[in-house]
């Protein structure tokens, strides 16, 4: 039976949805952290609000917009959001595996591209992240690349700075694909003594990346917000940086704890791909270009990871265009061979063992999210959950909420604004070293005297928040020094001190109101 692309793009298509069903609003009702800020963010912008001028945060404005673009199709509900996350995903997988087919074979495309499907499991972490948005362009550079290297043509490497602008603009540290580009596009021109046409190549790249950035940082200018956005994505994400840099030996580590055998591929394939290039034994300069981009991206995509701070799973997110590449080089060449076994062929052998690995991955899959498709379908129309309810109780529509600590997502699902722009405070960015100031200290004060929010303390659920508690927070302080860091910190703490007094609880979250 003869399997068609279109075929092929179903099943992928329903892949997706299958990897999308876990984290659905209707099953998933509490976001994370981090897409929780995204989101609160995004129903500011709607409310005409600019990041960095009137919210903080350290990501790129592009992941801002999009869920504002997400809350704005779904009429303020999170579905708008999920649907783009999925339509995100779904262009990746379409591209990866045109890019795969057109350059090795269906079998091996479809592999690479159900594995990184697979992979993306583990790591998508609740969704709703920068990485995961940066992996549609990750694979539009590929595919650009790929378009480029058939039909020469410049136009398609304008386009690659344009995914180079928006990957930067996501976060900075997402731009791996489009720097080995770049590099490949720099030791090709050494190579082939093509200096001046590679290095036109990599100013069309340049070009195409300063187009979209100068109508951003001019919006941003006009707005205000322009030496704010700066400080925030730049100065402090080297502060965060510096303060927690796990090592390369480290991330590697913590690459196979989570993704196990599914790393081992790709890493062969890697290994497979340099001993190639280096025997010059790949007859298509086609396969050639795509496995040079890969092999240069791997390590530059674990190092950047390693940069990145704390080390989150879904930093790893961004290792999935090569692997995909990687992990069908490693099993096109397998099909390849041709060894005899009996009567039959080790190229027959290959491609049933290559077919059966897919449908075991497609099952695993598929057969966890059975009951959680079935529990979305029973939880479509409940009620918001208990711990929204009672916080509404204690703030009203017109009050304000400060979530002490980093619990920002239930600004945005009690539609309660926070007080002041730093919607989140401890253990990020406040305890970063070097970032937290007596300016800062005092823009934080005026902004809880002008508004006087109810607070929420949830620091019983992480140790490195300060308890607003008199004898938990004097504990604190005591267990961290007296330095200069704790002095100003006990300042705020201080503040809130004198002028807030606990008027109840949200479960085990304590809530204090302002008293004079």
């Amino acid at each position: 039976m003869k399997i068609t692309n279109i075929s092929i793009l179903a099943l992928l298509s329903l892949l997706v949805l299958v990897l999308f069903i876990p984290i659905n609003p209707a099953y998933f009702r509490i976001p994370y952290r981090d897409s929780g800020v995204f989101l609160y963010i995004g129903q500011r912008i709607l409310d005409g609000n600019v990041p960095y001028r009137d919210i903080w945060d350290h990501k790129g404005p592009i992941i801002f917009y999009i869920n504002a673009l997400g809350l704005f199709i779904g009429n303020g509900s999170r579905w708008g959001v999920w649907f783009l996350e999925f339509a995100s995903i779904s262009m990746s997988v379409y591209l990866c595996y045109f890019i795969l087919f057109r350059t090795f074979n269906k079998i091996s495309a479809l592999f690479g591209s159900v594995l990184w499907l697979f992979s993306l499991k583990f790591v998508i972490d609740g969704g709703n992240l920068t990485e995961e948005y940066a992996i549609l362009f990750s694979f539009v550079a590929l595919y650009l690349f790929f378009q480029e290297g058939r039909l020469q043509k410049d136009t398609f490497l304008i386009f690659i700075g344009f995914s180079l602008a928006i990957n930067f603009l996501l976060r900075p540290n997402l731009i791996g694909m489009q720097i080995s580009i770049i590099i490949y596009y720099l030791i090709h021109g050494l190579v082939s003594h093509k200096h001046k046409e590679n290095l036109l190549k990599i100013g069309f790249i340049i070009v195409g990346c300063i187009l979209i950035l100068i109508p951003i940082f001019i919006f941003f200018y006009i707005n205000g917000a322009f030496f704010q956005m700066v400080e925030a994505v730049l100065n402090y994400n080297m502060l965060y940086s510096r303060a927690s840099h796990p090592s390369i030996a480290l991330t590697m580590s913590r690459v196979f704890s989570i993704f196990s055998i599914t790393f081992v591929l790709p890493i062969f394939g890697w290994l497979l791909g340099i001993v190639t290039i280096a025997h010059k034994s790949e007859t298509s300069q086609l396969r050639t270009d795509l496995l040079s981009i890969c092999i240069i991206n791997l390590p530059i995509e674990l190092f950047l990871v390693s940069a990145s701070g704390s080390g989150q799973k879904h930093y790893l997110m961004t290792l999935m265009p090569a692997i995909a590449v990687l992990t069908t080089w490693l099993i096109y060449k397998g099909i390849q061979v041709k060894f005899k076994l009996w009567i039959f062929k080790g190229n027959i052998i290959s491609r049933f063992a290559t077919i059966t690995s897919i449908i075991m991955m497609v099952c695993l899959l598929l057969i966890p999210n059975y009951k959680i498709f079935i529990s979305t379908y029973k939880n479509i129309n409940s009620g918001e959950v208990s711990t929204v309810r009672l916080i509404k109780n204690y703030v009203g529509e017109n009050d304000y909420l400060l979530m002490w600590g980093q619990e920002t997502v239930y600004n945005f699902l009690t539609e309660r604004e926070a007080p002041t722009r730093y919607v989140y405070q401890f253990p990020y960015p406040f305890s970063t070293p070097g970032y937290f100031s007596k300016n800062l200290s005092k823009e934080f004060i005026d902004a809880i005297e002008q508004k006087r929010p109810i607070i929420i303390d949830v620091s019983i659920s992480d140790s490195r928040i300060p308890p607003l508690d008199d004898e938990k927070m004097n504990q604190w302080i005591t267990e961290r020094g007296n330095n200069q860091y704790t002095q100003e910190i006990l300042s705020l703490l201080s503040y809130i001190d004198e002028h807030y007094q606990l008027i109840g609880s949200v479960g085990k979250w304590p809530v204090y109101g302002y008293s004079q």
